[in-house]
């Protein structure tokens, strides 16, 4: 296997991350890292054979995603569920409004000549 499936989807407040990755110790077998909008999975499967615990792992798989621009990487979490789904959530920053209504306000005006050309 040298990639696993994921699936990423955006809210109004957030943006999600989910990865199929089952079978894994979230401790020992996920690497989750996140710097610049960018995050990186690495995920290293255990593999039954001789040695001290009886276990080795296999090369490890790396996976990069782009969060959307202004996500705010330090609200980053990563939580992986029973079903084998490691799902990552990280806050979007609020919208800010592009336009605004600008209020006229009634004061006294000073005569103003308009030229014609």
């Amino acid at each position: 296997m040298s990639t696993f499936p994921v699936e990423e989807c955006r809210g109004p407040s957030s943006y999600v991350v989910r990865a199929e990755v089952p079978g894994l110790d979230p401790t020992r077998d996920i690497t989750v890292a996140v710097a610049d909008n960018d995050v990186t999975i690495e995920i290293r499967r255990p593999v039954r054979g001789p040695g001290q615990d009886g276990l080795f792992h296999e090369p490890a798989i790396t996976r990069r995603i782009r969060l959307p621009r202004g996500s705010r990487d330090e609200t980053l979490t990563a939580t992986y569920r029973a079903d084998g789904i490691l799902e990552l959530v990280v806050d979007l920053p609020r919208p800010a409004p592009i336009g605004r209504v600008v209020p006229v306000a009634a004061e006294p005006s000073e005569e103003c000549r308009t030229e014609v050309p």
